[in-house]
């Protein structure tokens, strides 16, 4: 595999990423309440510039466009423009943004997305989902399937506040594309196309789904927010704030991580600032970066 800060190859497979927002940072015990200061003291020196600085995680927001046996498929939606998120000031009322301008420079137009997956409909995976348009959220890709998993969207809809899930991200983000007829619902084990699989991994949320590739000799494992930090590759078991069952995003990390460190797959994290996805090794009962 070939791989650049933005870009590598998968087999055949050409992935790229388009940047919503970089970096996105978050205060160390706001996004893992239960970290522990000599724990994140212990790993500064590799950590630091790049995933932290001072005590703040940082992140990047940004979504993977794969090129495969002639689709363009999107994953992940970021953030978007326009949408009231007044209890998160980094995403409220974002303009002017250069997320369709960089869709562009991978000579992609919105019309040229064939399929959208969103791993799961948190705020910032869904929000260019969709684009005021007349005063009306309508499909931003107008050609693309939307993918939503069948468990994650049941959870959400289910919701008696469902007018505040995300701070707004499902009533302007997701249900107009359901509205629009444009989403499909796909299930643990559905194949995307030949040698991708979409697999649950629970915890973040209750039907997160990833993506499992293997095309030619490569193998990669897209894993969405079951893992934010390579703070949690080493700690495995340090669950964020955000998780909906703490406990089970932490047995389903462990067991992604050893199926990488296993079989020498490429992880591909969503939240990973720098090069797009790294080898993973075994360090005692723990793990690390190859």
């Amino acid at each position: 595999m070939a791989e650049t800060a933005t870009s590598m190859m998968i087999g055949d497979i050409r992935v790229r990423a388009v940047v919503d927002l970089d970096p996105y940072e978050m205060d160390v015990n706001f996004i893992f309440p239960d970290a522990k200061a000599e724990e994140v003291d212990a790993h500064r020196s590799w950590l630091e510039p790049t995933w932290l600085t001072g005590n703040k995680i940082r992140l990047v927001v940004q979504t993977m466009v794969l090129e495969v046996d002639g689709r363009n498929i999107l994953v992940d939606a970021c953030v978007g423009e326009h949408k009231e998120r007044p209890t998160r000031p980094f995403f409220n009322k974002r303009e002017g943004t250069d997320y369709i301008g960089q869709l562009a420079k991978l000579g992609l137009r919105p019309e040229d997305i064939d399929v959208v997956f969103c791993t799961h409909l948190h705020v910032d995976h869904v929000g260019w989902n969709t684009k005021l348009e007349n005063g009306k959220w309508v499909p931003t890709f107008p050609k693309a399937r939307y993918l939503f998993g069948r468990k994650e969207l049941d959870f959400w809809m289910g919701q008696p506040n469902r007018a505040e899930v995300g701070g707004g991200s499902l009533v302007d983000s997701v249900i107009p594309i359901v509205e629009a007829k444009a989403c499909d619902l796909v299930d643990d084990g559905h194949d995307l196309a030949k040698g991708l699989s979409l697999c649950l991994l629970p915890g973040h949320t209750p039907g997160q789904l990833g993506l499992d590739v293997a095309r030619g000799n490569d193998r990669a494992f897209f894993v969405g927010d079951a893992i934010h930090s390579p703070l949690q590759v080493v700690y495995p078991d340090l669950s964020t704030g955000f998780d909906t069952d703490k406990q089970q995003a932490r047995e389903t990390r462990r067991k992604f991580l050893e199926a990488c460190a296993s079989d020498n797959r490429w992880l591909v994290p969503c939240h990973f600032r720098g090069a797009l996805a790294h080898k993973i090794k075994r360090a005692g009962g723990s793990y690390m970066i190859g």
